[in-house]
């Protein structure tokens, strides 16, 4: 018998907490209840997806006034290069990545997200959950018109301007 895999966190569930190292050790938890806080997860197959989503995030996220309304996180799935010699590697590539774009990302080295929250593989997946630790809005691999739409309404609900 094959093993049942956990869906998605949906809309309206409560998303457990949990807490993640950055890509130079500090430990982060993900929830804030001060603020919205949107999850971008994925690994290398991941990042491909969801050009025009992110594109409409870093819209949302660019102006120093939204910063203050909404904590985004972007989580690398590392859980594959989780062994010697390739962990340093991909360490290292993080750090180029984060210094780059000039962000803190989090580590998920043994997919205690996947697992907490059903998150699949290889898919880029947005979660939006707001101050009460509810999800607002779940999605994996690319989003439809539709899904940005939704994604647009929750961030503006939650105070966020678009310039």
């Amino acid at each position: 018998m094959l093993p049942v895999l956990a869906a998605l966190i949906a809309v309206g569930q409560p998303a457990p907490p949990i807490s993640l190292e950055d890509q130079d050790g500090v430990s982060h938890v993900l929830l804030d209840m001060a603020r919205p806080t949107l999850v971008v997860y994925e690994d290398q197959d991941g990042q491909k997806q969801n050009r025009a989503t992110k594109e409409l995030i870093a819209a949302y996220n660019d102006p120093l006034p939204n910063r203050e309304k909404l904590k985004v996180w972007p989580i690398a799935d590392l859980s594959k290069w989780n062994w010697w010699p390739a962990k340093g590697h991909a360490l290292a590539d993080v750090k180029k990545a984060a210094q780059k774009s000039n962000t803190k990302i989090l580590l998920d080295w043994t997919g205690a997200i996947q697992k907490a929250w059903g998150i699949p593989r290889h898919k880029n997946v947005l979660i939006l959950i707001g101050t009460d630790g509810h999800v607002r809005f779940s999605s994996e691999g690319d989003c439809t018109q539709a899904q940005r739409d939704a994604l647009e309404r929750e961030l503006r609900a939650a105070g966020l301007v678009r310039p």
